[in-house]
């Protein structure tokens, strides 16, 4: 793909969201081998002064949908709906080679599991390695708290694998 036409695709989808009521500015560049736009929008129509609002919905729906349209039509591809990312400080120590916290506790679940043949047995090897673990029928969300950590951390934000039907299924 050229940079004019990755610009002309930014400028559909610009038109095709934004139409002649707001101004857009479209923006194509090369930024680390990855050819891409960046667009600015003046959220207030200078036809009738309405605001355009950007939400969660309007992003997930209008602009993906649009998006996924456009580049459909012209060969590209699309972007997939996924399961919940990685929060950045996650991604960012991925990317640098270290760990995290998250990462350290899905190993510790890991090698739990292999040495389990029961919950009760996963449980008490977690304890035994210095977890505290915080479930009840009061709680909606097992947390675990690493040792030495101020704060916990569900069970479910460990990503796919990591529930607690799913370490029983394991």
């Amino acid at each position: 793909m050229t940079p004019e036409q990755a610009h002309a695709i930014g400028m559909e989808f610009a038109q095709k969201m934004f139409g002649d009521r707001y101004e857009v500015v479209v923006a194509t560049h090369l930024n680390r081998h990855h050819l891409h736009n960046h667009i600015v929008i003046n959220s207030v129509s200078f036809v009738d002064g309405k605001k355009y609002h950007s939400n969660r919905k309007s992003y997930y729906h209008e602009l993906r949908e649009t998006s996924n349209e456009i580049c459909q039509e012209h060969g590209l591809a699309v972007i997939k709906p996924k399961a919940k990312g990685k929060q950045y400080p996650e991604w960012e120590a991925e990317q640098k080679g270290t760990g995290t916290l998250r990462s350290a506790i899905r190993e510790d679940i890991d090698a739990a599991i292999r040495y389990s043949y029961t919950m009760e047995d996963f449980w008490a090897l977690l304890q035994k390695q210095g977890y505290r673990i915080k479930r009840s029928e009061q709680r909606k969300y097992i947390v675990l708290l690493s040792p030495g950590a101020k704060r916990g951390v569900r069970l479910t934000s460990l990503g796919k694998g990591y529930g607690e039907e799913e370490i029983a299924a394991r």
